[in-house]
This record gives structure tokens, sequence and C-alpha cells, in this order.
């Protein structure tokens, strides 16, 4: 089914309860819902009457609304034309209709000039020549549905004229994907949420139902003007709606919710920012070769022969692609489904339809092109994508095994050679510029890091494959690799056409090697073989954080878990800047920067930008500014000046983020937002901090926890460095010692014109939430 969002927004400020009185549940035929009257569903949940449209009480309207929740109203009769006269009624008329009238006089009469029919539901044509005399009945249900009946057979209702809510029209703005027996494919968060589901298609009917499983709540969803859909749950224990943990917000046009985000046979990736790619095997049709710098989508690199022995590459945790230009069969087993596929040439692809048990049953088959694919973390279902690369021969395969292991045997020796010659003209480069070894550190690093061969990596990644690809930026991409053992590793590939050359490469290798933390990535290995520059780390199953505190799963980590985080980072960076043997200053301290383990343990990572202090250095300077706006602090990004407290900045944007939401956006002079600092420091003069929350944390927060840490990033935030504390003291006096006294900060920069304000003047960049690889030409 084909939807739109229309949006009806009322700001609800007062209603008329001061002499209201209940009528029941309903009303009958000719009888009046006066406007200091009210019906009342059954349970007691839904409430029918009059309330005002704002503080002037110059305008009124018929609603529904929750009998506990007064101001969140769920349905509007009258929307488009208020009542604007004193007095105002509902009534049954006997030929079906229900109608608003309005009237200067309390005389509620049907005489011309007195009474106004405001609104009708025009339901008398209904009715008409079948009419049951004294039999037609307007009742308020427990589900908030208003309905008219007449000798029992229902003749309207309100359900068929919803406000918040989808209707039908010619454009997809969002797929929920086909029932799999278990949950909605395009509804990843369905797997997880405690609610009892149930989707009935048979001969007669078609629906879909769900119950919570916890007693006394209240669901309702939200549709606002950016198209995005918000589902709130109120709790009678907890008398106030919060974000339900199955929420879908803040879909706009760069999320992967937006239906066919990345073009035809386009795969968007909600677990790399939502970035666009094609299925292997396909290509770009713009001719810029990017994805996601439009809608084109993707085509396949070569025509399907079917002479040839075509494979079916598996595809995982996908929200599988829209099933318009497709066939189903609910019979067929899924090998069944293989070769009815393989056998017929316009089959590009298949999948099963039930998951019943978690067990694969039923074919769906595609043809042409795969339209609103997504690719998630975890969770989804398998597709199989028919692929042009015919399968090598036993004895093919045996051959070139033999011709792999003799290149590798001799790789591996000109490798070691080539890498020693490299790090010793890097060392060498490097002294002549002035740049401390620190301690003859460097000349240890291959004591600690393993050499990995191109051939083992390429292995570990399927020849980097696009479906192993799980990051992407300006140095290159990161791929999910598994080793010969079956540990699982993250693959950092610099791009041959990356600012980042050999210096930063080197620099992250010597840098992670002489480091260990439990709140750092651990270094693996690399590999520099020809003009590949490869770097080995830890896998981090959960991926980075701000894929999870700006996304649509940021339920998933609760206010608990966020202090637990910030605690981790505060250590990480105390560990690099007075702890390890090295004093490290990281320079590029963000939330992609932030990786979380198994546990959503945090680690720091991308250490390419990083720089190493002697014992008694207290600060550098440099005229290559890299880092990212929204994160630099104001003597690093004006003079090239950096410390320890530019870090202490960066991790003071960073808490704001993770305790908000909200990404610390610089905007240009045309918008008239605010950023995340000025928010921030408005909210704290006005003494609302606590509106800064992100909604999702409402419930698991402690407002007094929030607040502390909402002024600790106000303290390291401050313009000067001099005034922002160290990581130690951000840890042990104000984390760790709940009960000391924070001191009150200083105004932090703000953003006035797209030009920055500070104690230094104003920078005359024009700042955005892009990450620089460099300002000047290195």
């Amino acid at each position: 089914m084909r939807f739109v969002a229309i949006l009806f927004a009322l700001f609800i400020l007062s209603h008329l309860f001061s002499s209201a009185h209940s009528l029941g549940d309903s009303i009958g035929e000719n009888q009046i819902l006066k406007d200091d009257d009210t019906l009342v569903s059954e349970s007691g949940i839904f409430v029918l009457g009059f309330f005002y449209g704002n503080t002037t009480k110059k305008t009124r309207y018929l609603g529904l609304w929750y009998n506990f929740s007064t101001d969140v109203i769920v349905w509007v009769a009258n929307r488009e034309n208020p009542i604007t006269k004193s007095f105002a009624s509902l009534q049954l008329k006997e030929n079906g209709n229900l109608d608003i009238l309005q009237s200067q006089t309390s005389e509620m009469v049907n005489t011309t000039g007195q009474v106004d029919i405001v609104w009708s539901s025009d339901s008398s044509n209904i009715v008409g020549n079948t009419k049951s005399m004294n039999q037609t009945v307007a009742k308020l249900s427990d589900s908030g549905n208003l309905i008219v009946t007449n000798g029992g057979r229902q003749i309207w209702q309100s359900f068929d004229y919803p406000t918040d809510t989808y209707l039908p029209d010619n454009q997809k703005f969002f797929r929920f994907g086909p029932w799999n027996g278990a949950w909605f494919n395009g509804l990843n968060g369905m797997i997880s949420t405690q609610r009892m589901y149930r989707y009935v298609d048979n001969e007669t009917t078609t629906f879909y139902e769900y119950d919570d499983v916890a007693k006394d709540t209240y669901i309702r969803f939200t549709i606002f003007p950016n198209i995005s859909i918000s589902r709130m749950i109120w709790k009678v224990k907890e008398p106030y709606w919060v974000s339900d943990n199955g929420n879908i917000e803040e879909e706009d046009e760069s999320d992967c919710g937006l239906y066919s985000k990345c073009g035809t046979n386009g795969i968007c990736k909600s677990q790399v920012s939502n970035q666009c790619d094609c299925f292997h095997g396909f290509q770009p049709k713009s001719s810029n070769s990017r994805v996601s710098e439009d809608t084109l989508g993707c085509q396949r690199e070569g025509k399907i022969n079917c002479s040839d022995e075509n494979v079916f590459l598996e595809i995982n945790n996908l929200k599988i692609p829209d099933t318009t230009n497709s066939t189903i069969d609910k019979n067929m087993s899924l090998a069944e489904c293989g070769v009815a596929c393989k056998d017929n040439c316009s089959c590009v692809a298949y999948a099963p339809l039930y998951l019943i048990g978690f067990s694969p049953r039923g074919c769906i088959m595609w043809y042409g092109d795969l339209i609103d694919t997504i690719s998630w973390n975890q969770g989804g279902q398998s597709l199989y994508l028919r692929s042009t690369n015919s399968r090598i021969s036993n004895d093919d395969s045996k051959e070139s095994n033999k011709k792999t292991t003799i290149i590798v045997a001799v790789s591996v020796g000109v490798f070691i050679i080539l890498l020693s010659v490299g790090i010793s003209l890097w060392i060498k480069t490097r002294s002549q510029r002035g740049i401390s070894t620190s301690h003859n550190q460097n000349l240890k690093w291959k004591d600690e890091v393993s050499l990995f061969s191109i051939t083992v990596i390429s292995s570990a990644t399927n020849n980097f494959s696009s479906d192993n690809k799980i990051g992407q930026g300006g140095f290159g991409s990161v791929y999910k690799g598994t080793m010969e053992d079956g540990m699982d590793v993250a693959v950092k590939r610099l791009s041959k056409c990356s600012g980042e050359g050999l210096d930063e490469f080197m620099n992250e290798v010597v840098v992670i090697a002489k480091l260990q933390h439990k709140n750092l990535v651990r270094l693996l290995g690399c590999c520099m073989e020809g003009d590949e520059k490869i770097l080995v780390f830890e896998f981090m199953k959960n991926n980075s954080l701000d894929n999870i505190i700006f996304g649509e799963n940021r339920h998933m980590l609760d206010w608990p878990k966020r202090v637990e985080i910030i605690k981790g980072i505060t250590k990480g960076l105390l560990y690099l800047h007075q702890d390890s043997r090295i004093k490290v200053i990281h320079r590029d301290l963000k939330a992609a920067n932030i990786l979380l383990d198994d546990d959503m343990n945090p680690k720091i990572t991308d250490f390419g930008t990083a720089r190493l202090f002697d014992a008694g250095q207290m600060e550098g300077n440099t005229g290559r500014i890299i880092g990212t706006y929204g994160y630099m602090s104001p003597e690093y990004a004006s003079r090239g000046n950096f410390s320890i407290k530019s870090d202490v900045f960066s991790f003071g944007v960073l808490l704001l983020e993770i305790i908000s939401g909200k990404k610390n956006r610089v905007f240009y002079k045309h918008d008239s937002k605010f950023n995340l600092l000025e928010e921030a420091w408005i909210q704290y003069n006005d003494q609302k901090t606590i509106m800064l929350l992100d909604k999702c944390l409402i419930s698991s927060s402690s407002i007094s926890e929030v607040v502390r840490f909402i002024k600790i990033g106000l303290l390291c935030v401050q313009d000067l460095a001099i005034d922002r504390p160290t990581m130690y003291d951000v840890l042990m006096f104000m984390l760790i010692n709940d009960t000391a006294i924070v001191q009150e900060p200083k105004r932090p920069i703000f953003c006035n014109g797209g030009k920055l304000k500070s104690s230094f003047g104003v920078l005359n960049s024009t700042f955005n939430d892009v990450t620089l690889t460099r300002i000047e030409g290195r």
C-alpha cells in the first residue's frame, strides 16, 4: 500500500473542564452533548468533548483525548472549522448525522440565523430508507473510535477520518517490508520488543495487530512534518509520555528509512552512517561513481549469461527489497526456491518468505531491479543474489592455491625488507622535521605489532568485498574480516587517493603499538605491500558510538549505560594524557571515533592525527589543522595551538552529544538554529538544563546527575584552555566523587553569522559538521 503522512498539530494549552460532567459512553437519537459535557469510554481511557485551541480561548474544537493525559489530542472533528461563538454542542440527529452546532446564546434551537452547523458527519445518506426507529446511537469505544450505529449496523466511524496518521496516496515514504512470520522485515526493532504480534492473511481477511505484554501501559504514534514517526509510551506508575524502546524517530533525508534512499540496486548501510553502496557485481549509474550523491542507483556490471553456471551470493541482515517485482510461493522450501530462481534467467535474487520459528520456508523471487534494501548490523533476513562470476573448477582451484603459496612465501620476505626500509626513511624524515621520537620508542614498534601479508588480509575480507565493508571515511574504507583461526578483525585500508599518507599511517602504527588500555582499540597488526597501507584492529561488534546515539537505536543505551561510556572515555583520555608511557594528544576525539565492544564498553580509535609529547612538553603548534569542525578547540582552530586541553574541549562536546542525542552542528548564517553548545548554555542559564536530555533517557535518568554532567560538559568547552579542567579533574573530582562541588562554567564559544566567535576574535571560516583531512597542503 502506498502512503503519505499528513500532519495536524494543535497546540493545546487549555481545556474546558471546569464544569464538565460525563454523559456515559454514548448518546442517543436527538440527544445533545453540550460544550461542558463529555463522553467517556467504558474503560475510562478515552474522552470526547470540546476543548480550546489556544490560551486566548477564542476557538474551540470537538476532539478525543486520553483521560489520563488531557493535553494529547488523538482525533479532531472540526479541525478546519473551529467554533468561534459562545456556545456549542454535538447533536445526533434522527437522520443519522452527527452535527456540531454553535450559537451566541445558550438556546441551541434550530432556527436560521441563530444556530450554525460547524461540522457534520454526513452519515444520513448511509441510513437511507433502512432507518430503524429510535435505534441510532453514537458510542465512544475503548479503542478511541467514535461509532454511529443504526439498529446495530455501523453507519459511521471516526477511524475513517484520522488526523496524525497515514493516508493512502501515490508516493512511498516508508516501507514496512513483508511479514516473515515473526516480524515485518522492514522493522528490525520488532525482533527484540516485548509485544505480542499477530498477522492474519487468509481467504476472507487480512489484518495485523499487537498487544502490550506489560500491564497498565498505553502507546500512541505521532507523525511530524518531516515525515517521521514517534512511538510514545505511558505507564500508570510513571505518569508522563516517554519515547518507546521501539521508537522510529527523526527520519530525515539522510536516513535509510526513506523509501528507495539509494535508488535501484543500491543498499543503504545503516551501520555505516546510512551510506549508500551497490550490490556485489553492480556499479553506480552516475558518472561520478558515488551512489550517495544521487538517487539513480546502480546497474549490473555485466549481463547475465544463463549458459554460465551463475552462483548466488548470500547477503545477511537485510531489509529485503520491495516485493512489487516479485513472485511468491508459500509452499516451496528454500532449496527448491534456489533451484527455481537459477533455472529462470530473469530471476535476479531469491529469499525465504517465512521465518516461522526462525526456520526459512516459502519463496520470494525478484525480477528486474532491486529497490529499497537496507543493511543492518544484526537481525533482518538473508537474500541470495545472482552473481555473474562463474565457479572455478577443483583442478583450477588446486593449481591456484599452489601459485598462491609460492607468491606468499616470496611476498612476505620482500614485504619485511620494504617495510624496514620504509620505517627507516620515515623515522629519518620525522627527525629532520624536528619531531620527537619520544625516547626512541619508534624503533621498537616491530616488537609489538604483527605483520600481515596482503594475501592473508585479502582472504580474510573476501577480497575486500563490498558486503564486508563496515565503514568509510576520507582515509579509505574499513572492512570486517575473519582470520584463519576464526577471529573477527576490522581492516582499515587506506585509499590510494587518500589525503593520509605514510606519515599518518606510521603515526597510527607507532602510537597504538605503545598503548595498552581497555578503553583504547587494540592494534593487531599492519600490512604495507606495494601501494597498500592497511591496519588490522580488534573487531568491535557494536560499531561506533555515533551510529547509536544519533540513530533510531539510541534507546539501546539507557542513562546508566551512557554514564559508564562517559567514564570509560574519560579513563581512556586520562591514560593518553597522563598514565601511558608516552603522552598522546588525540586531536580528533568525536563520537565516530568511539567504538563499542560486545558489552557496549567504549574504546577510543583513529590515532592517525595524534601527536606525541615529551614528558615535560605542555603545548604544540602546527600549521596543518587536522580534525573535525564542531569538536575543535578555539585555540587550535584559530592558531594551530594544541595541548591536552584541546582533547578536553572535544570531550566536552562529546559529553553533551551523548546526553542530548544531538550533534554539535555549526550552522551557516542563513540558518537561525542554535548549535548544541549554545543550546546547552541557554538551557543552563534559564535553569532548564534537564530540557537538553534526550527524550529516550527520561525514564532511566537521575535529574541531579544529568544536570551535573551537563555542567561538566560546559566546563570542558570553555573558551580559554586555562579555564578547562584536566581529564584527571573530570574523572576524580566530578564524575566519581558526585558530592564534590562543581564550579560554575563560563560562556562557551558560539557561532554568529557563519563565523566562530571566541576570545581570539572571529574565525573567518564557515564551519559545518564535516571531517577535515587538512587545511594546508602537505
